[in-house]
């Protein structure tokens, strides 16, 4: 939490001068402060001045100043502002909405005593305090007021909970009393809930918890029981006064205190579950703090002081810009506040507060849907955010964990869409609750449409409906409200589009086939609208429908009118469809770069409007004045009307609109209706509603005839017991079938006569058709037969005589049918009835005749088996002569004509039928013109060996090569010619059509030709005469690899001989003759290219060589230097000195190596040795400081005398080194009266003493000790004594024969005692002593007592261990049990293989410690590679605790990128520490940048210290630039993205500054670059970044910036200069840039000077002449804004946004924009322009075309060509 002073509302007195109350608005508009003037100020949201007023005494009498005030609160709808006075009053003022507004006092209440406080809850009344202890509500409606409790003691303080529904009081005696005023939920018991220590003064009603302070200086946290929970103590902090006033945030997560001076913030947190302190603001001089006040979204605290200050303080975690255009502002873990930027074109809105629920924490914000929504997410809720309307909704919500992505959707303006898992989630907004959720197979918005209250229609109907796809062509459809579905809709296509109207009354859908239909959810009606629609859009607010196909526009102005339609002539596309303020409805057509706009009839739109709301009255009334315009222009608007006023049983509208529309029966009927209605209402008012006789059954009856709802009519009728009026109904209405069905149901007498009416009505109407139905019924089946050939229905007299076997033996029945269907011919029939008569011949003879050949093979296989091959064959010939061959090739088949059936399935173009027909038939009885049909249809399908098989078959050959050739398929061209073509003629064939290829361009192709035909020295001499050498290289290589040398010395050549060296050094080291190019080079004088060669390819040595043969052919100072810049001068010193040059070396040593010039007297001073020139050696070994070598020269050649004067003169610490020499050559000659001198001479009497014991001469050892080293006399005559001892001592012989004996005599101790006697230096042979101990071991274990045995054993044990046996130790432990001493005398020689298994086998539970142990050796040995086999982790931590961080590096990368990401951090880090940042760097550039979250400090803290660096490397800079420009694309959070997209800028512009430095043309773009720098000067050194801004602006003679950039870089390196480390920013002038957006007060001060003092001099010279140049303007230059010309930022209007900078330069773009292809990426037309030249101009400049390159990645893409050159 931070708090920043963000204005000064009102400022401080001299004097006390106490702010009496302040409080905000509920809707956080206005501010209200009382001043000690008793003066109401009011303020705005922003702080500003607005209005104010005075307050007045409770009797003027009194004087205005007999009173103060002590509370002031406004009520819940910010319109009022109650305050309380000490003349013992409360006044109500009401205020209004606008500020303008006359303020008036609307509710006065007087009080018995002085009021002491009060505050006005959101749900409750005025509640104040007064001094006699009782607390008291005010009414505003009643304007009365009444006690609610009265305690003995001063009320202190009031405190309302965060719903406005309870309040805590604090009393004079420290009590605390809770009470509500509305019903809570969670309401706690109320009354006393606690007595704190002191008086309350600072009350806080924080969620449950309450916290009280006082003059005691202690916070107590309570709670809701009254148990302190939590205490801060200031009364131990130094200069700490009292806490005078606390106020809780709006969402009782932070509280703030005030006190002397200072103003603290306490946050909650939820998971500890306790309050802590968050930040401090101390103000000097402020004094005690009277009154703080939380605006409602906790963004902006006001606090006011005793010297009557007020300070506006912004109270802010965290804040982030979304796009420049919306800001979230971060209060607390729970609470966001999302505020609009204003600016013009971007719709504004009022803050919006997110707040969550209590214990949670919002972790992510994002601002979506065109800026007009936002989402939020805590751990276990989602928030959305309708930001225009100010609605937020909170649901629980859990985010997939397998990686799926939640996605949002914003085109319903009443609810958010939320696609997640399969599932669509509906979320209203302002409703905490999940509307909708259910599994959907289609995500994609524009497939689903929701509706919600989007229109209020007159019945005020809770609309909420949902449309959606069940699968592709079914939709279905629900109703949000109860949860059902209101049905499916299917369709015979896919669909792609849909959406409802408003009311959700109604559907349009389209689909694939751009048909748009319209669906009437009511009815389920299906209407298409449209053939062809390429746009539909219903319009908003309306039932209008407008829809586009290819060139009209169609409009629909009443959805139920769909016959209806206006169409207009349009050209172009739709865009959109805009309602504009003045209620103007126009649609919008683009036509190329043209925006047309056709406008609306808005009369249209209101009509249907005024039918959706339900008001019939105005939308009759619109159809008056339409008709009175344009007479029958409206009818389809008339029918609509009269339609939906039926509905409303509005029949005197209806009975005008059919009135309107012609229809006189129609006026007749409802005009007769309503007479009726009201004689009904008249006569029996009783039965009905007063007035109302529409509700009577006769109206309801007529209405539903009206309707043709007949049935309802029926119900009617019958329930008021009246069959007989049904029927009459149906009589009258010719519904006969229905009234023959009521009178037989009820049973009504003249049924009978009902039916003969009936049926003499149907046939003198002449429906025999009908009748002969009723007959059927009836069952008089004769009587239907006759009445059916009545009416010319003989298909339906036979049908009925089929199934009736009474009507089949009536022969003259049957002539009659019969005879009727041949009139009509209807042989088929015929042929039935024969069949059924048992008259098989003439029944087939009909089939036949009738083509019905299904049913002529059926009857022949029964009745004529002979006659089915001849019919499958007509059958055949049928289907051919009506064009279906594809169904005659099975009757073909069956009838076994294979031809016939060929040429029918290649008629029907089934291909794969045919050609297996024809396997089946035979190649000489098919025509050649089939095959070739075959081949080419195979041809076309790319299916060529079949085609050739048909070809081959058909004898094409030619068809073959043809069509190899023209699939370009040159080998199997190839092979098929050459079995059809002669070989000239082949040749010919392919070298033409190989020559065309080469004419057309077509190389590749042609050398493909050529391979495949076998004449690859065509192809090489076509790219030999095209010099196309690439291809030709390549060509060579794959065909003749064993000349590819050859081929490339040649190329070469001739590349050397046209002058193009550079070509020809590649194809010279392509033929493995780089020493040519190196010879090419040389000869040319170009050394620099032979060096760079013959280090590129050759050995170090090698282009030592060279370079050293460069540096003599130029002599040893122009040589050295050279050299030295190419960093070969060592190696061509160690050269030289190779070749014996050692003039020549020491010559360049001294130039450009003084630190070898040592190295190389050395060698020349071994030359000197090794060729006997002992003098001159000795010299160059002095020269080269190393004395001791020519000491050892001498030695080595015993010359004493020379080796002590040269250490006398040059080493005297080396004397007694050449003493102890040679006294060991008197030792080794036997002169040991010599060797005793020399050695006393050098003091080393140890060393005398030592040389006589390994001689054997111990008398003269004793007597040296005895004279010299008296202290070690007696451990020598042990040794001495040892020594005989060991040599004349007893055997091992003797040991074991008497251990034999004791044996055989049962005296086992005495045996074994003897055994261990035994020595390694009796036997001499370990396997022996071992043997025998192993012996002794044996005897102990078995006949010794077990202690004593134990001590044996483990005492022979550790002896073996001490004479290198760890194996026989280790089973001597064994043999007594002791595992572990074994396994560790195992370790402890490194027997590990022994001991692993000892221990896994025998001690289990030791053998973690063995693996941990052996794991450590490994490690301290170094031994990596097996220690990776046991621990990768140790094996890797070892390997970088040694340094070895490439084989660290190398192991981790063959385990996955984790592994290496992870050591790759640590060794940059290390490398970061030991200011190696250019070492991590390349690291970081060769392995990649994750963009985990533990690297991101890394990469700050590299990107740092590059910037620290004195000199910045060009390929460090493009390094971190890629590596930033990586991790931009990565990183989610937008607060880093937004920190690292500022460093890639960064270095982006350094490296364009860099890059164009030197290049012709860019000076100016380079110059730009190094300004815009500056924007960064608080992450790069400020001293630097100015004088290379000034000396580049300098530099293109913009001499007024140079100098006010100098001019700063003075003032900061004098500022350096003069404070040394302690330099800050803050001590300079920064007037100049105040209203720049170069940082001042935040600058890089760097420790040292990034600029040398030589180059400050000459700048400072230059400042000074200028400054005397009247022509200087001595201001930064400023742009056609009137701001400075590199400033993105308008100080002069504040309201605009920053500008888009430039991609190149970083200067702002404000015209002529250049624009790519990424959002948000501009620049300026002439840099570009000037940039694209250079590119262009300099081909070999890398640097400036990897610039390019990366502009093009970095904006996806580069501006099209026509936008980048037009000036």
């Amino acid at each position: 939490m931070q708090i920043r002073r963000a204005k000064t509302l009102l400022p401080y007195q001299d004097g006390a001068a106490k702010t009496c109350g302040m409080c905000w608005s509920v809707n956080g508009q206005k501010l209200a402060v009382a001043t000690a003037e008793r003066v109401v100020f009011l303020f705005d949201a922003n702080g500003e001045t607005r209005d104010k007023f005075s307050t007045k005494p409770s009797d003027s009498k009194y004087g205005k100043k007999s009173y103060s005030i002590k509370g002031i609160a406004f009520s819940p709808d910010s319109t009022k502002i109650a305050i309380g006075q000490t003349d013992q009053i409360v006044f109500v003022y009401k205020i209004g909405d606008d500020w303008g507004d006359k303020k008036v006092i609307c509710n006065k209440f007087a009080q018995a005593s002085s009021v002491t406080c009060l505050i006005w809850p959101s749900q409750g009344p005025i509640i104040l305090g007064l001094t006699d202890g009782k607390v008291r509500a005010a009414h505003i409606k009643t304007n009365k007021s009444q006690t609610l409790y009265a305690t003995e003691s001063f009320v202190e303080t009031l405190a309302s909970n965060q719903s406005g529904t309870g309040f805590i009081s604090g009393h004079a005696d420290g009590t605390i009393v809770r009470y509500y005023v509305a019903d809570d939920g969670t309401a706690l018991p109320q009354g006393k809930v606690v007595v704190h220590g002191v008086a309350p003064t600072a009350l806080v009603w924080a969620g449950p918890l309450i916290l009280a302070s006082g003059s005691d200086q202690k916070l107590i946290c309570y709670s809701a029981e009254g148990r302190p929970l939590q205490q801060f103590d200031y009364s131990r902090v130094k200069d700490e006064h009292e806490i005078t006033v606390a106020v809780s945030s709006g969402c009782g997560q932070m509280v703030a205190l005030g006190s002397f001076d200072k103003i603290r913030i306490l946050l909650f947190n939820s998971r500890k579950r306790q309050w802590e302190e968050s930040a401090i603001k101390e103000i000097k001089n402020m004094y005690t703090v009277t009154c703080l006040a939380w605006r409602t979204d906790s963004l902006y605290l006001v606090s006011s002081s005793l010297c009557g200050g007020v300070e506006l303080l912004e109270t802010v975690a965290k804040r982030t810009l979304w796009n420049g255009r919306v800001e979230i502002i971060y209060i607390s873990s729970s609470q966001v506040v999302i505020k609009s930027v204003p600016e013009e074109g971007v719709p504004f809105f009022h803050p919006v507060v997110i707040r969550t629920h209590p214990g949670l924490e919002i972790e992510t914000v994002r601002i979506m849907g065109r800026e007009n929504y936002a989402v939020a997410r805590t751990d276990r809720t989602l928030i959305v955010a309708d930001l225009k309307r100010g609605l937020v909704s909170e649901v629980s919500w859990k985010e997939p964990e397998d990686g799926n992505k939640t996605k949002f959707h914003f085109d319903t303006p009443h609810a958010c869409m939320v696609f997640s898992r399969g599932e669509l989630t509906l979320i209203e907004y302002g409703v905490n609750a999940i509307l909708e959720r259910l599994r959907m197979e289609f995500m994609n918005p524009h497939l689903i449409s929701v509706r919600i209250n989007e229109r209020h229609r007159k019945e005020g109907n809770n609309v909420k409906r949902l449309a959606y796809l069940l699968d592709l062509k079914t939709i279905g459809i629900s109703d949000l409200v109860t949860g059902h579905s209101l049905g499916h809709i299917s369709h015979e296509s896919k669909i792609d589009w849909l959406e409802m109207n408003e009311t959700g009354r109604k559907l349009l859908f389209r689909d694939q086939k751009l048909r748009l239909y319209m669906v009437d959810l009511a009815t389920s009606t299906k209407t298409l609208l449209l053939s062809s629609c390429l746009f539909v859009e219903w319009v908003t607010g309306s039932d209008v429908i407008v829809a586009q196909s290819p060139s009209l526009l169609h409009v629909w102005y009443h959805a139920e009118s769909s016959d209806k339609v206006q169409t207009i002539d349009i050209r172009g596309e739709v865009l959109d469809i805009v309602k504009e303020a003045g209620g103007r409805t126009v649609v919008r057509v683009q036509d190329g770069t043209i925006i047309n706009e056709i406008a609306l009839d808005d009369q249209l739109i209101e009509f249907g409007t005024a039918i959706e709301d339900g008001d019939l009255v105005r939308a009759l009334s619109y159809l008056e004045r339409l008709d009175s315009h344009s007479p029958g222009s409206a009818k389809g608007l008339w029918a609509t009307l009269a339609r939906i006023s039926l509905d409303a049983v509005e029949l005197r509208i209806a009975s005008r609109c059919f009135a309107a529309l012609g229809d006189i029966a129609k006026v007749r009927f409802l005009m007769e209706t309503v007479r009726a209605s009201e004689e009904v209402a008249k006569t029996i008012t009783y039965s009905i509603p007063e007035g109302d006789g529409f509700s009577s059954p006769l109206v309801q009856a007529r209405m539903a005839i009206f309707q043709r709802d007949l049935a309802a009519a029926e119900r009617i009728y019958i329930d008021q017991g009246s069959p007989d009026d049904a029927v009459r109904m149906y009589r009258q209405l010719l519904q006969w079938e229905d009234a023959l069905r009521v009178a037989e149901t009820y049973n009504l007498s003249d049924r009978h006569q009902i039916r003969q009416d009936y049926l003499q009505w149907l046939q003198t109407t002449f429906q025999e058709s009908a009748a002969a139905e009723v007959y059927e019924r009836l069952g008089d089946y004769p009587s239907a037969v006759n009445m059916c050939l009545k009416a010319g229905l003989p298909s339906k007299a036979a049908k009925l005589m089929l199934h009736r076997e009474e009507l089949l033996s009536d022969a003259e029945a049957v002539h009659q049918v019969v005879t009727a269907l041949q009139r009509c011919n209807m042989y088929v029939q015929v042929g039935e009835v024969y069949q059924a008569t048992g008259k098989p011949d003439r029944a087939l003879e009909f089939y036949r005749k009738g083509h019905s050949y299904a049913k002529a093979i059926d009857l022949a296989r029964h009745s004529f088996p002979g006659e089915v091959i001849l019919l499958e064959e007509l059958w055949g010939d049928h289907l051919m002569t009506t064009h279906r061959p594809e169904q005659a090739i099975a009757h073909y088949i069956e009838a076994g004509k294979m031809t016939t059936a060929l040429r029918a399935a290649i008629d029907a173009r089934q291909w794969e039928k045919a050609a297996d027909i024809l396997e089946v038939v035979g190649e000489s009885n098919v025509e050649p013109e089939h095959f070739q049909m075959l081949g080419r249809y195979y041809a076309t399908t790319r299916a060529y060996e079949k085609a050739e098989k048909f070809f081959i078959r058909g004898n094409l050959p030619m068809e073959v090569v043809q069509m190899y050739i023209s699939a370009g398929h040159w080998s199997r061209a190839f092979e098929a010619a050459k079995h059809s073509l002669p070989a000239v003629e082949m040749k010919r064939l392919f070298t033409d059509e190989g020559q065309a290829l080469v004419k057309a361009g077509r190389l590749r192709d042609a050398e493909q030709l050529y391979v495949a035909a076998q004449l690859i020295d065509l192809a090489v001499e076509m790219y030999r005469s095209t010099k196309n050498y690439d291809q030709l290289v390549r060509l060579i290589t794959n065909h003749q690899p064993d000349q590819l040398f050859h081929y490339h010395l040649d190329i070469a050549r001739q590349l050397q001989a046209d002058g193009n060296r550079k070509s020809a050094e590649k194809h010279f080291i392509a033929a493995n003759h780089w020493k040519d190019a190196v010879t090419m080079y040389r000869d040319c004088g170009l050394w620099e290219d032979a060096f760079r060669v013959a280090q590129a390819k050759g050995s170090a040595k090698e282009a030592a060589a060279l370079a050293l043969e460069w540096a003599v052919s130029v002599g040893p100072e122009v040589g050295g230097k050279l050299l030295l810049r190419h960093g070969m001068a060592e190696e061509c010193i160690a050269l030289a000195c190779d070749q014996e040059m050692f003039e020549f070396a020491v010559s360049m040593a001294q130039t450009v190596a003084p630190h070898k010039l040592k190295a190389v007297q050395r060698q020349l001073a071994v030359h000197l040795q090794a060729s006997d020139h002992w003098k001159e050696a000795e010299e160059a070994f002095v020269k080269a400081g190393a004395v001791r070598e020519a000491i050892d020269m001498h030695l080595s050649r015993g010359d004493w005398l020379a080796a002590e004067q040269l250490a006398e003169q040059h080493d005297p610490e080396a004397l007694n080194q050449i003493l102890i020499s040679r006294a060991q050559a008197s030792l080794e000659a036997g002169d040991f009266q010599q060797y005793e001198t020399l050695i006393l001479r050098a003091q080393q009497p140890l060393l005398l003493l030592q040389g006589y014991k390994e001689r054997g001469r111990w008398q003269d050892a004793l007597r040296v000790a005895k004279e010299y080293l008296p202290n070690r006399l007696a451990a020598l005559q042990d040794e001495y004594d040892h020594y005989v001892t060991k040599t004349q001592g007893v055997n091992a012989v003797s040991l074991m024969t008497q251990a034999r004996d004791w044996e055989q005599q049962g005296e086992f101790s005495r045996a074994v005692d003897c055994y261990f006697k035994i020595t390694i230096a009796m036997v001499n042979e370990p396997g022996k002593l071992i043997a025998l101990w192993n012996k002794a071991s044996e005897l102990a274990v078995k006949f010794l007592d077990e202690d004593k045995a134990v001590v044996l054993v483990r005492n022979a044990a550790r002896q073996l261990k001490e004479i290198g046996q760890p194996a026989a130790a280790a089973q001597l432990y064994l043999s007594v049990d002791s595992v572990r001493d074994a396994v560790d005398i195992l370790m402890e020689a490194r027997d590990w293989t022994r001991a692993r298994k000892i221990a896994q086998e025998l001690e289990p539970d030791y053998y973690p410690r063995v693996e941990t142990a052996y794991r450590e050796w490994l490690r301290s040995e170094g031994k990596a590679d097996q220690l990776a086999d046991v621990d990768l982790g140790g094996a890797l931590e070892m390997l970088a605790s040694q340094g070895q961080w490439d084989q660290v590096l190398q192991k981790a990368q063959k385990h996955g990128p984790e592994l290496l990401n992870k050591y790759v951090a640590i060794y940059s880090t290390e490398l970061i520490k030991q200011q190696r940042s250019s070492v991590a760097l390349e690291l970081f550039i060769k392995y990649g940048a994750p963009a985990k979250p533990q690297n991101l400090n890394i990469y700050r803290h590299l990107a740092t210290e590059i910037l620290l660096e004195d000199k910045n490397d060009i390929k460090s800079l493009i390094g971190l630039r890629n590596i930033f420009h990586s991790l931009v694309k990565e990183v989610t959070s937008p607060t880093i993205n937004m920190e690292f997209e500022r460093f890639l800028r960064l270095f982006h512009y350094m490296v364009i500054s860099n890059v164009c430095q030197n290049v012709g043309g860019l000076e100016v773009v380079a110059t730009k670059a190094s300004i815009s720098l500056l924007r960064y000067a608080d992450l790069i050194p400020a001293d630097r970044a100015f004088y290379e801004a000034g000396t580049n602006a300098k530099a293109v003679g913009w001499d007024n910036l140079a100098f006010v950039l100098l001019n700063r870089y003075l003032d900061i390196a004098d500022m350096m200069e003069e404070n040394g480390e302690s330099a800050d920013a803050t001590l300079l002038d920064n007037a100049d840039f105040e209203q720049t957006d170069v940082p001042y007060d935040t600058l890089c001060i760097p420790v040292k000077p990034c600029v040398s003092g030589l180059l400050k001099e000459i700048a400072k010279e230059w400042v000074l002449a200028v400054s005397l140049d009247q022509h200087i303007e001595q201001q930064l230059p400023l742009d056609e804004r009137g701001v400075y010309e590199a400033c993105l930022v308008n100080w002069k209007r504040s309201s605009d946004p920053p500008a888009t900078p430039c991609v190149l330069t970083g200067y702002p773009v404000l015209k002529q924009p250049v624009k790519f292809p990424a959002q948000g990426k501009e620049t300026n037309r002439e840099d570009w322009n000037r940039f694209l030249v250079a590119v262009k101009r300099w081909p070999d400049n890398r640097q400036l075309h990897e610039t390019l390159d990366f502009i093009e990645k970095w904006c996806n893409g580069l501006p099209s060509v026509t936008s980048q050159f037009a000036f």
